[in-house]
């Protein structure tokens, strides 16, 4: 069961490594248990093939191979169990132990219902959740609801409908989770989400559906679908599971030069479930804190007489958040629901977020490693900086990371623009977090990270002047901040999300230029994590040799899908201590007393058992995605140059 990657360090094998005859993406798998080669006996069609499963997806699949080489690899089916192992029936067959909350031994047997798949809805039109799609009326059985702080989605607004099949009822999770943030969907539970942009910004009028958005809960895990609207708006069509993208362009007289041009990632199925994960919900609009009070009111009460939920006993002690723009609703709450519905779903603890710092609103702002916290993957050319730095917005890293629409944005999925209103809110909730904290002089254009931020805080539409001279400062971080305030044509043409790798492949590069990018702090900034001859980063594997491991394709691969495949050295632990505090990174050391991590920081955490309340494996990689997409062609193709010299 060895991937391919190549061991590094001092962990060198006994033996030596031999090729895998399968490798699988650590987007499909995260932890591979291995079974045996069944003999047919009950199941002939699985006759002399390999069979082996997944402790946290639940899947279970089956290969055969010769000579090394994979001949036929199949999923068997998808369950919902934590698979320990697999054994022989003796009644013929296979058995399967699990160690899941409703552990046992279970027997896979053969579906006789046939594939349905070729049913599947390729419209949004033949799906039943519309009675009229053109004008958006929902069939009987659907309802239309709010929710307190939606995502920001690029200017975008969105229609929300839940679809509850027969006389079924939404209820809140009873079981070991808090019941508090899950609930319990009856079986073909759908909730659709339509996100529609004005193409002519401030006239609703102009309003155009872009993408309408699914999640089918198929009575074991919620499947995410997207649909693509035509230029008629009269259906959309089913989004290929990989994704896809579109350039739209917006009249927006508040844009530099009256045009507003923006990419739009239509997301593959998998990166829906990156946000829709197990701790976030996996619904995230879905819940009480979303639903109570909303400014359409409390639609847990609404939904609730409409017979759609059932309630119970009460709801607990939960947080409700608060729309961002409801001023009425005081500054903190607003800024903190902002951060929730835009940061949480992945920073917040098990959700895949691979720093650990808490979002979610249910996290006291003690408890959420955010404050006066030192960053961990860049700070930005910022003297002091701190993930947030009470009173000093502009030592904060997160207003630099929601303020920038080039390397180093966030979130990095669902959104590329920045969000003039959630960034002006989180500014003025940082600033007071603390009084008297003076920010740097604003005189003349800004030559450091700090005053940029500081400048942009004050002026929010810079004037051209200024924007003319920070666009063509050495500091790339400030050039990074005032980009988006050059007219489209004059924009750097960067690679964007969901690139093709062609183009940048067949550019040859210049090692030379790729490798100051390699060390980039604006860039991709690859030496914070990684070293070469000896220098730079100590948290991911040195990269000495790497030209020879990999080809040009392979390593371009790897950079844009970190988490595909993760060798089991470099998967991130998150462990929780009984008194609230958490730690992460990779594994150094395990034993019967102790856990020994290695953190961002290069140094080495000793967490003793006795001590641990609970511990995960994200199963996202510790490599951040997007690397690349702020990057022009011939820019990435100098990082590949460079990285392929390392021989």
């Amino acid at each position: 069961l060895e991937g391919p990657q190549i061991v590094h360090g001092e962990l060198q094998p006994p033996t030596p490594i031999h090729e895998p005859v399968v490798s699988v993406p650590h987007g499909e798998f995260a932890s591979i248990t291995g079974g045996f080669f069944h003999d047919g006996a009950g199941l002939p069609w699985l006759a002399g093939a390999y069979v082996y499963g997944d402790f946290e997806t639940g899947k279970i699949r089956a290969l055969r191979h010769e000579s090394g080489r994979m001949t036929w690899g199949e999923e068997l089916c998808d369950t919902t169990l934590k698979i320990v192992a697999f054994a022989a029936d003796p009644a013929g067959g296979l058995l399967v132990l699990d160690h899941g909350q409703g552990a046992g031994i279970y027997r896979l047997v053969a579906n006789t219902a046939g594939v349905a798949t070729a049913g599947f809805p390729r419209r949004l039109s033949e799906t039943g959740v519309f009675a009229d799609v053109v004008a958006g009326k929902a069939s009987p059985g659907v309802v239309a609801f709010e929710i307190a702080a939606p995502r920001w989605t690029d200017h975008a607004t969105a229609r929300r409908w839940l679809a509850v099949p027969g006389a079924g009822q939404v209820t809140p999770h009873t079981g070991k989770e808090s019941w508090e943030r899950r609930w319990d969907f009856p079986r073909d539970s759908v909730l659709v989400k339509t996100l529609s942009l004005e193409m002519k910004a401030g006239r609703p009028e102009s309003r155009r559906r872009i993408e309408t958005q699914m999640l089918h809960n198929d009575g074991e895990a919620w499947q995410a679908y997207s649909y693509r609207w035509n230029e008629a708006e009269t259906d959309a069509d089913l989004v290929p599971s990989g994704g896809a993208a579109a350039e739209l362009e917006v009249e927006d007289p508040t844009a530099p030069g009256g045009i507003r041009r923006q990419s739009w990632r239509f997301p593959a199925r998998g990166e829906c479930l990156r946000c829709h994960n197990t701790w976030s919900g996996p619904p995230l609009g879905f819940n009480f804190e979303q639903l109570s009070a909303t400014p359409a009111g409390d639609e847990v009460a609404r939904l609730t007489r409409e017979g759609f939920i059932a309630v119970g006993e009460g709801r607990g002690a939960v947080p409700v958040l608060r729309p961002p723009g409801d001023e009425s609703a005081g500054l903190e709450p607003r800024a903190r629901s902002w951060l929730h519905a835009n940061c949480a779903p992945c920073h917040r603890w098990g959700a895949g977020g691979a720093v650990a710092a808490y979002f979610n609103l249910d996290r006291s702002l003690a408890d959420s490693r955010i404050l006066d916290v030192a960053p961990v993957r860049g700070a930005f050319g910022i003297p002091g900086a701190r993930l947030v730095s009470p009173g000093a917005p502009w030592r904060s890293v997160v207003n630099y990371r929601l303020s920038s629409e080039e390397a180093g944005h966030m979130p990095p999925i669902g959104s590329r623009l920045v969000d003039d209103a959630g960034v002006g809110l989180v500014r003025r909730w940082i600033a007071s977090l603390k009084a008297g904290e003076t920010p740097p002089e604003l005189t003349g254009t800004p030559s450091d990270t700090a005053s940029a931020l500081a400048y942009l805080g004050a002026h929010p539409r810079p004037p051209e002047a200024v924007v003319n001279a920070a666009v063509v400062s050495t500091n790339p971080a400030v050039r990074d901040l005032f980009q988006r305030h050059l007219p489209p044509s004059r924009r750097r043409a960067v690679l964007g999300p969901g690139f093709a790798a062609a183009p940048v492949l067949n550019l040859s590069g210049s090692a030379a230029r790729g490798r100051i990018l390699f060390a980039s702090e604006s860039g991709p900034n690859c030496v914070r994590c990684h070293s070469t001859g000896g220098r730079g980063g100590v948290f991911g594997p040195a990269l000495d040799g790497l030209g020879r491991r990999l080809g040009r394709e392979d390593l371009l691969d790897q950079i844009v899908q970190p988490s595909k495949r993760i060798a089991p050295d470099y998967m991130v632990h998150q462990v929780e201590t009984r008194d609230g505090l958490t730690r992460s990174g990779f594994v150094v050391k395990k034993t019967v007393e102790s856990v020994e991590l290695r953190q961002e920081d290069g140094g080495v955490s000793t967490i003793p058992t006795k001590d641990i309340a609970a511990e995960s494996i994200s199963p996202v990689s510790a490599m951040p995605e997007g690397l690349l997409d702020s990057l022009t062609e011939s820019e990435a193709a100098d990082l590949l140059a460079f990285l392929m010299s390392l021989r």
